[in-house]
Protein backbone atom coordinates (compact mmCIF):
# COMPACT_ATOMS: atom_id res chain seq x y z
CA UNK A 1 0.00 0.00 0.00
CA UNK A 2 1.07 3.10 -1.38
CA UNK A 3 1.74 5.74 2.42
CA UNK A 4 -0.30 8.31 2.48
CA UNK A 5 1.53 12.08 2.03
CA UNK A 6 0.82 14.57 4.34
CA UNK A 7 1.28 17.66 3.99
CA UNK A 8 3.64 19.75 7.07
CA UNK A 9 1.87 22.96 8.19
CA UNK A 10 4.60 25.03 6.95
CA UNK A 11 3.76 23.72 3.31
CA UNK A 12 0.27 24.65 3.17
CA UNK A 13 -0.76 27.35 0.72
CA UNK A 14 -0.87 31.03 2.16
CA UNK A 15 -4.80 30.92 1.55
CA UNK A 16 -5.09 28.10 3.40
CA UNK A 17 -3.99 29.98 6.98
CA UNK A 18 -5.38 33.48 5.60
CA UNK A 19 -9.16 31.81 5.65
CA UNK A 20 -8.90 29.68 9.11
CA UNK A 21 -7.46 32.62 10.76
CA UNK A 22 -9.78 34.77 9.32
CA UNK A 23 -12.99 36.09 11.60
CA UNK A 24 -16.19 33.87 10.81
CA UNK A 25 -18.69 35.54 8.69
CA UNK A 26 -21.84 36.58 10.09
CA UNK A 27 -25.11 35.42 8.29
CA UNK A 28 -27.61 37.84 7.40
CA UNK A 29 -29.57 37.12 10.42
CA UNK A 30 -27.36 37.35 12.86
CA UNK A 31 -27.59 41.18 13.02
CA UNK A 32 -30.79 43.13 14.12
CA UNK A 33 -31.06 44.75 10.77
CA UNK A 34 -30.35 41.26 8.84
CA UNK A 35 -33.17 39.69 10.91
CA UNK A 36 -35.50 42.38 9.61
CA UNK A 37 -34.51 41.99 5.95
CA UNK A 38 -34.58 38.41 6.27
CA UNK A 39 -38.43 38.80 7.59
CA UNK A 40 -38.96 41.45 4.69
CA UNK A 41 -38.33 39.27 1.87
CA UNK A 42 -39.82 36.56 3.36
CA UNK A 43 -43.29 38.56 3.49
CA UNK A 44 -42.63 39.38 0.40
CA UNK A 45 -42.43 36.43 -0.94
CA UNK A 46 -45.86 34.99 1.47
CA UNK A 47 -47.55 37.85 -0.41
CA UNK A 48 -46.82 37.21 -3.75
CA UNK A 49 -47.40 33.42 -3.42
CA UNK A 50 -50.76 34.49 -1.57
CA UNK A 51 -51.95 36.92 -3.96
CA UNK A 52 -51.49 34.76 -6.76
CA UNK A 53 -54.09 32.84 -4.63
CA UNK A 54 -56.40 35.25 -3.71
CA UNK A 55 -56.73 36.54 -7.67
CA UNK A 56 -57.57 33.28 -8.70
CA UNK A 57 -60.09 32.54 -6.28
CA UNK A 58 -62.03 35.63 -6.89
CA UNK A 59 -61.70 35.38 -10.24
CA UNK A 60 -63.36 31.90 -10.03
CA UNK A 61 -66.70 33.52 -7.91
CA UNK A 62 -66.72 36.20 -9.82
CA UNK A 63 -66.64 34.58 -12.89
CA UNK A 64 -69.52 32.30 -11.40
CA UNK A 65 -71.52 35.09 -9.84
CA UNK A 66 -71.30 36.81 -13.37
CA UNK A 67 -72.46 33.67 -14.74
CA UNK A 68 -75.71 33.05 -12.92
CA UNK A 69 -76.33 36.52 -13.09
CA UNK A 70 -76.30 35.95 -16.88
CA UNK A 71 -78.35 33.05 -17.00
CA UNK A 72 -80.82 34.18 -14.05
CA UNK A 73 -81.60 37.69 -15.16
CA UNK A 74 -80.67 38.49 -18.81
CA UNK A 75 -81.16 34.67 -20.69
CA UNK A 76 -84.71 33.93 -21.82
CA UNK A 77 -84.84 30.29 -23.09
CA UNK A 78 -87.25 30.69 -26.27
CA UNK A 79 -89.50 27.43 -25.46
CA UNK A 80 -93.32 27.97 -25.08
CA UNK A 81 -94.41 28.45 -21.27
CA UNK A 82 -97.41 29.28 -18.99
CA UNK A 83 -96.85 32.81 -18.12
CA UNK A 84 -97.01 33.17 -14.06
CA UNK A 85 -97.95 36.85 -12.65
CA UNK A 86 -97.71 36.83 -8.62
CA UNK A 87 -100.03 39.30 -6.67
CA UNK A 88 -99.07 39.05 -2.96
CA UNK A 89 -99.60 41.34 0.06
CA UNK A 90 -102.39 44.51 0.32
CA UNK A 91 -102.47 45.82 -2.96
CA UNK A 92 -101.02 49.63 -2.88
CA UNK A 93 -98.83 51.76 -4.72
CA UNK A 94 -94.92 51.21 -4.84
CA UNK A 95 -95.32 47.59 -3.69
CA UNK A 96 -93.08 44.96 -5.65
CA UNK A 97 -95.60 43.01 -5.44
CA UNK A 98 -99.12 43.83 -5.66
CA UNK A 99 -98.47 47.46 -7.02
CA UNK A 100 -101.80 47.80 -10.19
CA UNK A 101 -98.93 49.63 -12.74
CA UNK A 102 -96.50 46.37 -12.21
CA UNK A 103 -98.64 43.89 -12.31
CA UNK A 104 -100.56 45.50 -15.62
CA UNK A 105 -97.06 46.01 -17.46
CA UNK A 106 -96.04 42.24 -16.56
CA UNK A 107 -99.97 41.67 -17.50
CA UNK A 108 -99.08 43.23 -20.69
CA UNK A 109 -95.66 41.42 -21.75
CA UNK A 110 -96.92 37.92 -20.96
CA UNK A 111 -100.46 38.25 -23.07
CA UNK A 112 -98.37 40.01 -25.82
CA UNK A 113 -95.63 37.04 -25.60
CA UNK A 114 -96.38 34.60 -28.59
CA UNK A 115 -94.79 31.77 -26.59
CA UNK A 116 -97.06 32.46 -23.81
CA UNK A 117 -99.96 29.77 -24.41
CA UNK A 118 -102.08 31.01 -21.42
CA UNK A 119 -101.67 33.54 -18.46
CA UNK A 120 -102.02 32.32 -14.29
CA UNK A 121 -102.11 34.98 -11.61
CA UNK A 122 -101.82 33.46 -8.19
CA UNK A 123 -103.09 35.90 -5.89
CA UNK A 124 -103.27 36.34 -1.67
CA UNK A 125 -104.57 39.63 -0.99
CA UNK A 126 -106.77 41.03 2.35
CA UNK A 127 -107.34 44.14 -0.45
CA UNK A 128 -105.84 47.60 -0.29
CA UNK A 129 -106.30 50.48 -2.92
CA UNK A 130 -108.85 50.78 -5.42
CA UNK A 131 -107.23 52.82 -7.45
CA UNK A 132 -103.99 50.17 -8.20
CA UNK A 133 -107.22 47.27 -7.98
CA UNK A 134 -108.65 49.91 -11.16
CA UNK A 135 -105.48 49.93 -12.96
CA UNK A 136 -105.36 46.11 -13.25
CA UNK A 137 -109.03 45.66 -13.72
CA UNK A 138 -109.01 47.89 -16.69
CA UNK A 139 -105.48 46.43 -18.05
CA UNK A 140 -107.47 43.05 -18.11
CA UNK A 141 -110.47 43.94 -19.33
CA UNK A 142 -108.71 45.92 -22.25
CA UNK A 143 -106.61 42.59 -23.06
CA UNK A 144 -109.86 39.87 -23.17
CA UNK A 145 -111.28 42.48 -25.97
CA UNK A 146 -107.96 42.58 -27.99
CA UNK A 147 -106.04 39.06 -27.15
CA UNK A 148 -107.74 35.49 -26.96
CA UNK A 149 -105.21 34.03 -24.57
CA UNK A 150 -107.16 33.13 -21.51
CA UNK A 151 -106.66 34.60 -18.13
CA UNK A 152 -106.39 32.33 -14.97
CA UNK A 153 -107.28 33.82 -11.38
CA UNK A 154 -106.08 31.39 -9.02
CA UNK A 155 -107.08 32.13 -5.11
CA UNK A 156 -105.07 31.24 -2.18
CA UNK A 157 -105.59 31.93 0.98
CA UNK A 158 -107.54 35.00 0.41
CA UNK A 159 -108.71 37.45 -2.28
CA UNK A 160 -111.05 40.16 -0.27
CA UNK A 161 -111.63 44.18 -1.56
CA UNK A 162 -109.48 45.56 -3.96
CA UNK A 163 -108.19 41.79 -4.76
CA UNK A 164 -111.87 40.21 -5.61
CA UNK A 165 -112.13 44.09 -8.08
CA UNK A 166 -108.69 42.49 -9.94
CA UNK A 167 -110.29 38.81 -9.76
CA UNK A 168 -113.67 40.07 -11.49
CA UNK A 169 -111.85 41.02 -14.91
CA UNK A 170 -109.95 37.44 -15.86
CA UNK A 171 -111.55 34.89 -17.69
CA UNK A 172 -111.51 32.15 -15.07
CA UNK A 173 -111.49 32.53 -10.79
CA UNK A 174 -110.67 29.43 -9.57
CA UNK A 175 -110.17 29.26 -5.79
CA UNK A 176 -109.14 26.88 -2.79
CA UNK A 177 -112.19 24.86 -0.66
CA UNK A 178 -110.22 27.28 2.17
CA UNK A 179 -109.47 30.21 0.46
CA UNK A 180 -111.94 33.35 1.87
CA UNK A 181 -113.13 35.61 -0.89
CA UNK A 182 -115.41 38.53 -0.86
CA UNK A 183 -115.69 42.11 1.31
CA UNK A 184 -117.44 43.60 -0.82
CA UNK A 185 -117.21 47.22 0.61
CA UNK A 186 -115.39 50.55 1.41
CA UNK A 187 -114.46 51.47 4.53
CA UNK A 188 -113.35 54.55 6.17
CA UNK A 189 -111.82 54.85 9.66
CA UNK A 190 -111.50 57.60 11.96
CA UNK A 191 -110.84 58.44 15.71
CA UNK A 192 -112.69 60.24 18.26
CA UNK A 193 -109.96 61.57 20.67
CA UNK A 194 -111.42 65.10 21.94
CA UNK A 195 -113.03 64.08 24.87
CA UNK A 196 -109.81 62.80 26.12
CA UNK A 197 -108.33 65.98 25.67
CA UNK A 198 -111.15 68.09 27.41
CA UNK A 199 -110.64 65.47 30.41
CA UNK A 200 -106.69 66.10 30.36
CA UNK A 201 -107.73 69.78 30.04
CA UNK A 202 -105.62 69.71 26.72
CA UNK A 203 -106.89 72.52 23.95
CA UNK A 204 -106.23 71.71 20.67
CA UNK A 205 -105.49 74.52 18.54
CA UNK A 206 -105.50 74.22 14.47
CA UNK A 207 -105.12 76.90 12.00
CA UNK A 208 -106.56 76.00 8.68
CA UNK A 209 -107.66 78.05 5.35
CA UNK A 210 -110.71 76.52 4.33
CA UNK A 211 -113.94 75.86 6.42
CA UNK A 212 -113.78 71.73 6.62
CA UNK A 213 -110.01 71.49 5.86
CA UNK A 214 -109.44 69.53 9.29
CA UNK A 215 -112.88 68.29 9.83
CA UNK A 216 -111.41 64.60 9.86
CA UNK A 217 -108.84 65.60 13.06
CA UNK A 218 -109.64 63.41 15.09
CA UNK A 219 -108.88 65.94 18.30
CA UNK A 220 -111.73 67.42 17.02
CA UNK A 221 -115.29 66.89 17.88
CA UNK A 222 -117.44 65.41 14.70
CA UNK A 223 -119.27 67.24 12.48
CA UNK A 224 -122.10 65.37 11.33
CA UNK A 225 -122.21 67.44 7.85
CA UNK A 226 -118.85 66.35 6.73
CA UNK A 227 -120.18 62.90 8.09
CA UNK A 228 -122.80 62.98 5.35
CA UNK A 229 -120.48 64.45 2.66
CA UNK A 230 -118.29 61.56 3.04
CA UNK A 231 -120.65 58.65 3.02
CA UNK A 232 -122.84 60.18 0.15
CA UNK A 233 -120.07 61.59 -1.89
CA UNK A 234 -117.02 59.58 -1.37
CA UNK A 235 -117.61 55.91 0.03
CA UNK A 236 -121.26 55.58 -1.67
CA UNK A 237 -119.26 56.17 -5.21
CA UNK A 238 -116.78 53.66 -4.42
CA UNK A 239 -118.78 51.33 -3.25
CA UNK A 240 -120.85 51.99 -6.77
CA UNK A 241 -117.75 51.63 -8.70
CA UNK A 242 -116.75 48.17 -7.17
CA UNK A 243 -120.29 46.64 -7.66
CA UNK A 244 -120.12 48.17 -11.44
CA UNK A 245 -116.48 46.63 -12.06
CA UNK A 246 -118.04 43.06 -10.61
CA UNK A 247 -120.65 42.67 -12.33
CA UNK A 248 -118.50 44.04 -15.73
CA UNK A 249 -116.04 41.65 -15.09
CA UNK A 250 -118.14 38.20 -13.94
CA UNK A 251 -121.59 39.44 -15.76
CA UNK A 252 -124.22 36.79 -15.59
CA UNK A 253 -122.21 34.47 -12.82
CA UNK A 254 -122.69 36.49 -9.99
CA UNK A 255 -125.77 35.71 -7.77
CA UNK A 256 -126.84 39.21 -7.81
CA UNK A 257 -130.42 38.50 -6.31
CA UNK A 258 -128.70 37.32 -3.19
CA UNK A 259 -129.09 40.33 -0.46
CA UNK A 260 -125.38 39.79 1.04
CA UNK A 261 -123.40 39.85 -1.73
CA UNK A 262 -122.01 43.53 -1.91
CA UNK A 263 -122.70 43.54 2.11
CA UNK A 264 -118.73 43.56 3.14
CA UNK A 265 -119.65 39.32 4.02
CA UNK A 266 -116.85 37.09 3.34
CA UNK A 267 -117.08 33.16 2.32
CA UNK A 268 -115.02 30.07 2.19
CA UNK A 269 -114.32 28.56 -1.32
CA UNK A 270 -117.39 26.94 -1.97
CA UNK A 271 -119.69 29.87 -1.04
CA UNK A 272 -117.94 32.16 -3.23
CA UNK A 273 -118.78 29.49 -6.45
CA UNK A 274 -122.37 29.06 -5.47
CA UNK A 275 -122.34 33.17 -5.69
CA UNK A 276 -120.75 32.80 -8.61
CA UNK A 277 -117.34 35.45 -7.44
CA UNK A 278 -115.29 32.37 -8.71
CA UNK A 279 -116.14 29.65 -11.29
CA UNK A 280 -114.26 26.71 -9.37
CA UNK A 281 -112.54 24.94 -6.90
CA UNK A 282 -108.58 23.92 -8.07
CA UNK A 283 -105.50 24.65 -5.96
CA UNK A 284 -102.25 26.60 -7.79
CA UNK A 285 -101.00 23.36 -8.37
CA UNK A 286 -103.74 21.67 -9.53
CA UNK A 287 -104.40 24.29 -12.15
CA UNK A 288 -100.29 24.63 -13.29
CA UNK A 289 -100.42 20.39 -13.91
CA UNK A 290 -103.76 21.06 -15.90
CA UNK A 291 -102.39 24.00 -18.18
CA UNK A 292 -99.16 22.26 -18.85
CA UNK A 293 -100.84 19.05 -19.74
CA UNK A 294 -103.51 21.01 -22.03
CA UNK A 295 -100.69 22.44 -23.74
CA UNK A 296 -98.18 19.76 -23.41
CA UNK A 297 -95.80 22.62 -21.76
CA UNK A 298 -93.02 21.70 -19.00
CA UNK A 299 -92.58 25.38 -18.45
CA UNK A 300 -93.56 28.06 -16.53
CA UNK A 301 -92.29 31.23 -16.39
CA UNK A 302 -92.41 34.02 -13.67
CA UNK A 303 -93.20 37.69 -15.21
CA UNK A 304 -92.82 39.13 -11.74
CA UNK A 305 -89.41 38.37 -10.85
CA UNK A 306 -87.12 41.62 -9.29
CA UNK A 307 -85.41 43.14 -12.19
CA UNK A 308 -81.97 43.69 -12.41
CA UNK A 309 -80.70 46.62 -10.49
CA UNK A 310 -77.91 47.97 -8.21
CA UNK A 311 -80.23 48.09 -5.54
CA UNK A 312 -81.97 44.49 -5.67
CA UNK A 313 -78.15 43.34 -6.50
CA UNK A 314 -77.06 44.56 -2.67
CA UNK A 315 -80.12 43.05 -1.05
CA UNK A 316 -80.15 40.20 0.79
CA UNK A 317 -83.36 39.13 -0.69
CA UNK A 318 -81.80 39.12 -4.07
CA UNK A 319 -79.13 37.08 -3.42
CA UNK A 320 -81.12 34.14 -1.64
CA UNK A 321 -83.19 33.76 -4.56
CA UNK A 322 -79.77 33.47 -7.21
CA UNK A 323 -78.87 31.10 -4.81
CA UNK A 324 -82.00 29.11 -4.61
CA UNK A 325 -81.81 28.95 -8.59
CA UNK A 326 -78.58 28.15 -8.81
CA UNK A 327 -79.36 25.31 -6.52
CA UNK A 328 -82.76 24.09 -8.05
CA UNK A 329 -80.41 24.28 -11.68
CA UNK A 330 -78.43 21.43 -10.39
CA UNK A 331 -81.17 18.88 -9.74
CA UNK A 332 -81.46 16.74 -13.09
CA UNK A 333 -84.60 16.23 -14.12
CA UNK A 334 -87.47 18.85 -13.13
CA UNK A 335 -91.13 18.44 -14.09
CA UNK A 336 -91.56 22.27 -13.61
CA UNK A 337 -89.36 24.80 -13.71
CA UNK A 338 -90.22 28.12 -12.29
CA UNK A 339 -87.90 31.26 -14.52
Amino acid sequence: MKPIRRQHFLTKPLTYWSKRNAAPRRRKGDTLSGQIADMTERFKLFTRMNTLKVIAIVSAVVFGIAHTLYVYHFWQAPLPHIALIQLEGAVKRGSKTADGTILSEALKKAMNDPLAHAVIIEANSPGGSPVQAEILHRTMMDMRETTHKAIYFSVGEACASACLYMASAADVVLAHKNSLLGSVGVRMDTWGFDKVLSKLEIERRTMTAGANKASLDPFLPENPEVKAHMQTQVLTPLYRQFKAALIEGRGNKLDTGNPNLFTGLVWTGDEAVALGLADDIMTHFELREQLMDEYDITLIQNYTKPSFSIQNLMSSDFWAEVVTKALTNLEAEQPLTIR
